[in-house]
Formats: structure tokens, sequence, C-alpha cells
């Protein structure tokens, strides 16, 4: 009886152990259920592997994300699937320590990896790298994720921070970027190491003033892709669309020649430039060339900084223009030497932009006269300029550096519109009625003009015979056939015109006969002496002849003087224009005063 008692007490021991045993294996069972669950729920994709590289373990995301399955990657090695080109690059340059010894040594960090699924197709990973233990084994593990659209979304945005959005060139921030880092090597090398080429478009104004903004983005487009085109592939194209140095616009386009001395850059920019020469420009049916003017500037030791070398490349340009347009320049000491004498233009520059934008413009007027009736015929528009502090400038002090600068058109354009406008003011009308306005070379060249001219009169309804336009004898000579399109177009629209400083040049007269025009205003310092000398009268009197000859009226400026008055009276003389009959007189001071 105590035997069996002693024996099922033992038993009963023996039952209690295994099952606490079995009770553990579930619970462990259960754990291991739940962290494979866990593991497998897990977004990213986890591989473990070994010291060898030998893969232990992957779950399910790892599975989707290599499309393996994980039978046929455990035991594979680790690079079959994931490649670190960051760790093999130190591996190489070290050579003295294997793949897993370095990831261990180099884990809780982020890398970027390339991943290869079953079919070899490669994609971009990020890999977070985790020493862990296996069964006493130390081991890694990787989590990785796929980050192609995380990269595309990334590049995508490195793309629009650093390129220009209607050409796709690189932008005016990343090129000076670019710039400033080649500037600091030069400096540090102490040796040459490139060039920048400073493109300016012509007719780019024209094209987007007479045609419009959609015209001008077209240009932009074209051109970008005919310099591309021509760019070599390691060099750095760009378009600015505003500004560091003193004139920026939407029409220049730079390029930064790596490794280019200067006989190279003059070839690149000859290259370009007759690139552009060659392009027409095709809109609605009208055909226009283009042309460009184009600086350049060696990226030398001496060169301060990026906006150092922009603004010897942009002041090239500028002599580029100075010369007449559709030229290539190269700064040089020369260059620099006219640079310094130029800064006082640019801020002449800056300030008739200013002027132009506040309207601290003035419009001063001169009655001319008909010299028998003492009548007046017309009274001629002249500009003054309102300084900072109120006071009056005068037309030589800002008029040499308009013209340097290109703003001539603006200028003008600015004087047409505030001038017609007076022909239609109530107390102005009673005293004026025609005007005679100046025009500048710049302004006539430009094709856009003559529409601006004839929108102002339709727009304030004014008869265009009330205008007369004048052009100098030295615009005639810079381009004929121009000048005469533009004549003929302001005949057209009816106004009356005029040849200013007649008989500065003594190859004038076979120019009057081809010329559409009503008056010749003869040239002042001719004018003004023949009191006292005969050669000058004789002059007069046979521009006055021949004028009259063709059917043209006569206009004697700077007449100053009784004796000169009478002289002018007998030769024949139509009208007068000088202080004798009145000087300029601003017109505030003008529309304020009482009738004479």
């Amino acid at each position: 009886m105590f035997l069996i008692t002693n024996l099922s007490l033992s038993t009963i021991k023996q039952v209690k152990k295994v099952a606490i045993l079995e009770a553990d294996n579930l619970e462990i069972k259960s754990i291991k259920e739940r962290l494979e669950t866990i593991l497998n729920s897990v977004a990213e994709g986890i591989v473990t592997f070994g010291s060898n590289g030998e893969i232990l373990s992957v779950n399910r995301a790892a599975e989707e994300l290599f499309k393996c399955k994980e039978k046929d990657m455990l035991g594979t090695q680790l690079t079959k699937y994931i490649r670190f080109p960051e760790v093999e690059y130190q591996l190489e340059k070290t050579n003295s320590i294997d793949y897993f010894d370095f990831l261990k040594n180099h884990h809780d960090r982020e890398k970027e990896a390339i991943g290869i699924d079953s079919q070899g197709r490669e994609f971009p990973i990020e890999a977070k790298i985790r020493l862990t233990n296996l069964d006493g084994v130390p081991c890694l593990t990787a989590l990785v994720s796929d980050i192609t659209e995380k990269k595309a979304f990334i590049e995508k945005l490195t793309y629009m921070a650093q390129r220009d959005p209607l050409t796709g060139l690189y932008n005016r921030k990343h090129f000076i970027d670019e710039l400033e880092r080649l500037v600091e090597r030069t400096k540090r090398s102490q040796r040459p190491s490139g060039a920048v080429l400073y493109i300016d478009l012509d007719r780019f104004k024209f094209v987007n003033d007479t045609f419009g903004h959609s015209a001008g983005d077209k240009l932009l487009k074209e051109v970008a892709d005919l310099l591309r085109e021509r760019t070599r592939k390691g060099d750095m194209l760009a378009r600015f669309s505003s500004g560091l140095a003193s004139r920026f616009g939407g029409d220049e386009f730079t390029i930064l020649l790596y490794d280019c001395d200067e006989e190279g850059a003059k070839s690149a920019a000859r290259s370009f430039h007759q690139r552009i020469m060659d392009y027409v420009f095709s809109y609605n049916g009208k055909q226009i060339n283009i042309g460009c003017s184009i600086g350049i500037a060696l990226i030398t030791p001496d060169c301060k900084n990026s906006e150092d070398v922009l603004s010897r490349a942009d002041f090239a340009c500028h002599l580029a223009k100075q010369a007449g347009r559709n030229t290539v320049k190269i700064f040089n000491l020369e260059s620099k030497d006219q640079m310094d004498h130029v800064k006082i233009d640019i801020n002449w520059s800056n300030r008739i932009k200013t002027a132009l934008k506040k309207e601290a413009f003035l419009l001063a007027i001169q009655p001319i006269v008909h010299v028998k009736s003492k009548e007046i015929y017309a009274h001629e528009v002249l500009l003054r300029m309102k300084d900072e502090r109120g006071h009056i400038i005068m037309p030589g002090g800002f008029i040499p550096a308009a013209e340097r600068f290109g703003l001539m058109k603006d200028i003008d354009i600015w004087v047409i519109k505030n001038a017609i406008k007076l022909l239609v003011d109530s107390e102005a009308k009673k005293k004026i009625n025609r005007l005679s306005i100046n025009l500048s070379a710049q302004a006539i060249n430009d094709e856009g003009l003559l529409k601006v001219i004839e929108e102002t009169i339709q727009g304030f309804l004014i008869s265009p015979e009330t205008l007369v336009f004048e052009i100098t004898e030295t615009t005639v000579f810079s381009d004929l056939a121009a000048i005469k399109r533009f004549l003929h177009g302001l005949k057209k629209l009816g106004c009356l015109t005029a040849l200013d400083d007649f008989g500065a040049r003594f190859s004038s007269f076979s120019y009057l006969k081809e010329l559409p025009i009503d008056l010749v205003k003869i040239d002042g310092p001719i004018v003004r002496d023949i009191g006292f000398d005969s050669l000058d009268r004789a002059v007069v009197k046979a521009i006055n002849d021949v004028a009259h000859v063709l059917g043209k009226k006569t206009v004697a400026k700077f007449v100053e003087d009784e004796l000169c008055l009478r002289l002018l009276e007998e030769t024949g003389v139509d009208y007068i224009q000088g202080f004798i009959t009145g000087a300029p007189i601003l017109l505030n001071e003008f529309t304020t005063k009482p009738p004479s």
C-alpha cells in the first residue's frame, strides 16, 4: 500500500514536470508566432545576416521587396540583394577590413544602398544597420525600404531649385553657387581655371514688346535649345531672369567654361555668336534676325568672387553693345580702367530707371515761330530730369548715360505719351496747337515704336498732323533704309516729320531728296554765327534754297539776336527757334502763366 502511494507521488512529480515543460514550449511557440507576426506586419524589410555575409532570416516585407521567397534567400550572400557603394568605396581605399566588420563598426546609421531583386532589377533603398545576437552569435540586421519615389521627389525638388522653369537651363542661383566654387578653387591654385560668357539677345525686347510675352517665351526657349546644342558636356549653361550685376534681365544667358584659356573662350564665344547670327526667329508668319552681344570674362586668381567675375562679363557685354551690338568683347586691363570710369554711368542708369518709374522727368517747351508773321507754328518738346532733392538736371547730365545703357527708347516713349497728353489738356490746349518731339536713334531702330505712337494717337483721339517728329542728321547716317521706312510709317499715320541739326555734315544734301520729311532744321552752330561769318551765311542759304526746291520748309535754330533774325528773313528761312523768340520753359510754369 505504501509502495503504490510512493510510486504515485513520483509519477505525479514527473507528470507535473512534463506539463510545465510543455507549457513553457507552448508559451515559447506562442511568443515566436507573435514575434513572426509582428515582423511580417512591419512595412520595412528586415534582413539578418552573419559575419560571413550569409543571410540568416528575412521577413515577408523583404520577400516582397526583393521578389524572392525566404527559403531561396537564406544562406545566400547579402551582396546578392543589397549593395553598399559607399562601403565598397571605403573598402577599396582601406583594403584592411571586410564587409561585415565595416558595417559592424558603422552600425546604427542610415545608409543609401542599392537593392537588387530576383530579376536583377536595381532600385534605390535606405538601410538602417543594427548590431544584434542570434543564439549568442553576433550578427547584423538591416531594416530596408524602397526609396524610389522619395528619391524621385527629392530629385524633382532639386531640379526645380536649380533650374529656370521656362527653358530648363540652370538658374541664376545655382550658376552663381558653382561659379563661386570655381573662383575659390582658382584662388587656391593661383592658376586661371575657366571663363564666363555673358550673352545678351539684341532684339529680344523688340519681339517681347511687339508680339507679346508668348512670343518672347518662344524665342527664349528656342535660343536655349540652340545654346544647349553648342555647349560642351562638362560646361554649365544658365538663364538669368533676375540679377546680381547691373543689368540682368530675362534675355541674358551665361555659360561657365571649365578648364578654358583665353583663346578657347574667344573661340567658344565666336561659335555661339555665329549660331545665333544664323538663327531666324519666326512668329505669326514674320521672320526676325535676333543677333546677340557676348561678353567674356576669364576666371583668374585676382577675381574677388563670383559677383566680380559676372560684373566683368556683364561689362564686356556692355562694351560689345556699345560697339554696335552683335559682336564679342573680352574683359581685359583696358576694360578694367573703363569699368572704373563707367561706374558713374551705371549709377546714372539706375537713377534714370527710377526716374521713369517715379515720373521724375519734366517736360519743357520752346516755340518755333514763323519769321514773317511771328505766329507760333509749334512748340518743341524738351526734357528735364528732377533729382532726389528736386533740382533740375539738364539733358547733358543724363542723356549720354541713357544712350550707353540702351534706355533712350524708354525715355522717348515716356516723352511721347506725356507730350501727347498736353494736346488734350484743357489749359495747355489754349496755348499749344502743335508739338515737335525729338526721337533717338535707339528708339527709331526699334520697330515697336511706330506701334506705340499709333496707339497713343488713337488713345487720346488727337489729329496726327498736330505732331512733328524730329530725327537728327546723324541718326540718318546710322541706317538710311530703316530711317526711311520709319519716316514713311509716320507719314502714313498723318504725322509731320523734321530733320534736325541739318548741315552738321557735308554729305547731307543727297539725303534730302530721299527722305520723306516736311521740315529741315538747320544746325544751330551754323545759324548762330551768320552775322559775322560769311561761310556760315552761304551754307544757310544753300540749305534753305535746296530745301525749298524739294518742297520742304526750313527752321533756323539758335537765333539769339536781331542781326541774325534780319539775315535769316533776307535769306528766306521759314521759321526760327531760339532765345530771341523765347527760352525753353517748364510746362507747369507755362500752363499757369496768363496768355501773352
